[in-house]
């Protein structure tokens, strides 16, 4: 099966090998770290990455809405890897937005700022999602307001590292229908609430309950989501989002409340 990789990585390949032929995975990690960007390279990357948050944006957007009906069905463990991985993709976006992009060569994971000469660094982690996500806070300690304050003393992306692993590695079953220790209190909530008003919560949340253990799983990729479409609509970004996705990600969040939808999907904010 052919994978159809981001462009910034189909360019970074190409700086390395151009038409020479030469095998990417036989390019030394020094001409990696050695090299800068030209402006040009650099304008290029910027755009490649500018093209490259729609597809992050929409992932993270559908991992989200994809939470909502397995909540209110009590699928506990669908939900907590769908949060997750909305969180991951989000980053993804955020960081495209910024002019950073994340790099694969082989085992090895990099980033650079996609700016006259900036080197190719090394990602303090190797697996893509927590290189990435390491790589975030590295970057936006003193700006991602998720980044200013804790969760039982590790960041709230670590948290959701963590509650995503239990779920997937740790734990020998799924307790579907009974709901996680860190779900327990959401859970009860959207018994008693609704699903659309437990979400409003979130939204609404002057950044205290992404940082209470009781709520974080759910008010992290909430603010965490929010926190990108800002951040897109700052930088004055334009998404090529088809209507086809749009149309599929209305249709799913119609439970929710109109302060919610226009919070989370970028173009009810037009």
């Amino acid at each position: 099966m052919s994978i159809n990789k981001s462009g910034s990585q189909v360019y970074f390949e190409g700086m390395f090998i151009g038409s020479s032929g030469f095998p990417f995975r036989q390019i030394s990690k020094a001409q990696y770290e050695q090299t800068s960007l030209t402006k040009q390279q650099a304008d290029d990357m910027a755009q490649l990455l500018g093209d490259e948050i729609a597809s992050y944006y929409y992932k993270a957007l559908l991992s989200y809405i994809e939470s909502i009906p397995a909540l209110t069905n009590k699928l506990f463990s669908w939900a907590t890897v769908r949060l997750y991985y909305s969180v991951f993709y989000a980053i993804k976006a955020y960081l495209a937005c910024n002019n950073i992009a994340i790099l694969r060569a082989e085992r090895r994971l990099y980033y650079v700022k996609a700016k006259e000469g900036e080197f190719f660094k090394r990602c303090d982690d190797t697996t893509d999602h927590k290189g990435t996500i390491l790589t975030l806070c590295k970057l936006f300690k003193n700006s991602d307001l998720l980044l200013s304050n804790n969760i039982d003393g590790i960041d709230v992306y670590q948290w959701m590292m963590r509650r995503r692993e239990e779920v997937n590695y740790k734990d020998m079953d799924f307790h579907d229908p009974d709901a996680p220790d860190f779900w327990s209190e959401l859970n009860n909530e959207i018994c008693r609430y609704g699903i659309s008003a437990v979400v409003d919560k979130m939204v609404n949340d002057h950044w205290l309950y992404c940082f209470q253990d009781e709520y974080a799983i759910l008010g992290v990729p909430t603010k965490r989501l929010v926190l990108t479409v800002d951040e897109i609509h700052k930088f004055g970004k334009v998404l090529n989002i088809s209507n086809e996705k749009k149309e599929l990600i209305d249709t799913m969040s119609n439970i929710l409340s109109e302060n919610s939808v226009r919070a989370l999907e970028l173009w009810k904010r037009d």
